[in-house]
């Protein structure tokens, strides 16, 4: 096999949350159907059915990435031994598939790995969070329960 990382609990991750997400999009569509049935779905639910689709493409695509490589090992891999025609082949497929998340020009280690963009990312992942949880507030200020029963809603969501 040519790549050079090997680490079987990888692929048992992958596999395991794209199981969760697909359960959690199966009882999404369950849910649905039982309320409205068939001709009230909305947009809503059509997307979601679009975001099964790649998300299986994408659980696939890691998958073959993983076992098939890429071009990036294949350099790592030619310095230690002289490649078969299986090899090649198998580096020249993974590389293709690579081509669904590929950035031209690479922006390098520099760009890349940079502290800020670390920064961004999870002030505006905690900001979404914030905000989304928020929505419902205004209606549970309205309700006439206690505070306790108000609150625990949203608290298994801030988990996700």
């Amino acid at each position: 096999m040519p790549q050079i990382e090997d680490r079987p609990s990888f692929i048992i991750e992958s596999w395991t949350l794209y199981v969760f997400g697909t359960l959690i999009l199966f009882s999404r569509f369950a849910v649905r159907f039982k309320t409205v049935g068939w001709r009230g779905l909305q947009g809503d639910d059509f997307f979601s059915v679009l975001v099964l689709i790649f998300y299986a493409v994408d659980a696939f695509t890691v998958h073959l990435i993983y076992y098939l490589g890429t071009n990036i090992e294949a350099g790592v891999a030619a310095k230690t031994h002289t490649l078969t025609k299986d090899e090649i082949n198998e580096y020249e497929t993974g590389s293709k598939l690579e081509l669904a998340a590929w950035v031209v020009p690479d922006p390098g280690e520099k760009c890349s790995f940079k502290m800020q963009n670390f920064l961004v990312t999870t002030v505006l992942n905690v900001l979404t969070d914030a905000l989304i949880l928020g929505i419902p507030m205004p209606l549970l200020w309205k309700l006439q329960v206690p505070f306790r029963k108000s609150v625990s809603p949203p608290l298994p969501k801030s988990a996700l």
